[in-house]
């Protein structure tokens, strides 16, 4: 069950669950919730088997890392949200480092293989109307494979571009673009990246923040939430409950903005028809 929240999001999980099992989906009963019925199961396993059970302890720490409001008791240095997000969220987050700029920040894999940063990630140091031509992007799950990635296009307005792994052999893991449940105003989101990278840093960060409202700045449209985001935030995905991309941390109010924000999927959506129209013959 926790495995089908991974990849499937809570609702396509609980959809999963329902159709595995009909006897849950019955209309004289209360309706079916999958998370509390996950945290009724791992409680038991702690109460039969203790919290330092390794079995216990790793199926908490992935249920704990995707589950908004449901979470099961861990030992405290495995309660931070940075220490153990799930393998599949992690091996779709990059780390992107810019040689020119001595700057880090984060981006993402899509369909299709593109990496998506923020344009100032790239931006080239002696004009930010331009990108620097490639960077080096890795994981933080494999230090050691390290990629050199191309800007592909360059959106200085919308603050997007587009990169491409310099590699044709090998196929990442990448997110999806929530293509039916709109954002809206009290939604829970997850904000993934690296804050505060550092050499020995073996997490990806995370934020679990609520979104307080939308607002349009220079055309470009944005949500604005109610944690702090960092510098090294820039370019992560934002993620809703299904863990699809409904945008990318762009703003914080620690880095001389007013508001601690990010840029709305449909900004990255004409990104990317844009991108697409201009390669269509190549």
């Amino acid at each position: 069950m926790i495995h089908s929240i991974e990849s499937l999001g809570i609702e396509g999980a609980k959809s999963l669950n329902i159709s595995l099992n009909p006897s849950k989906d019955n209309p004289d009963e209360p309706a079916f919730e999958l998370e509390p019925h996950i945290q009724g199961r791992l409680l038991f396993i702690k109460q039969i088997k203790g919290e330092s059970c390794p079995v216990y302890r790793n199926m908490a720490i992935k249920f704990n890392s995707l589950s908004e409001e449901y979470k099961v008791p861990l030992s405290s240095h495995e309660t931070k949200d940075n220490i153990s997000i799930n393998a599949n969220v992690v091996d779709k987050c990059w780390i992107l480092e810019i040689d020119e700029t001595i700057s880090q920040g984060s981006g993402f894999i899509i369909e299709g293989g593109l990496l998506v940063t923020c344009a100032h990630v790239v931006a080239s140091k002696d004009d930010t109307d331009k990108p620097v031509e490639s960077c080096i992007a890795f994981r933080v799950s494999n230090k050691s494979d390290q990629y050199k990635a191309i800007v592909v296009h360059y959106d200085k307005h919308r603050d997007i571009a587009l990169l491409k792994i310099d590699h044709n052999t090998h196929k990442f893991p990448f997110f999806r673009i929530e293509e039916k449940i709109p954002v809206k105003q009290n939604d829970k989101v997850s904000i993934y990246g690296f804050p505060d990278y550092k050499p020995a840093s073996t997490y990806v960060g995370c934020v679990w923040t609520r979104v307080v409202n939308d607002f349009i700045a220079s055309a470009v449209t944005y949500y604005e939430v109610d944690k702090v985001l960092y510098s090294g935030n820039s370019g992560g995905p934002v993620l809703n409950s299904n863990l699809h991309v409904v945008g990318i941390a762009a703003k914080g109010a620690v880095d001389g903005h007013k508001l601690n924000a990010f840029l709305c999927k449909s900004e990255l959506e004409k990104v990317i028809a844009t991108y697409s129209a201009l390669h269509s013959d190549s």
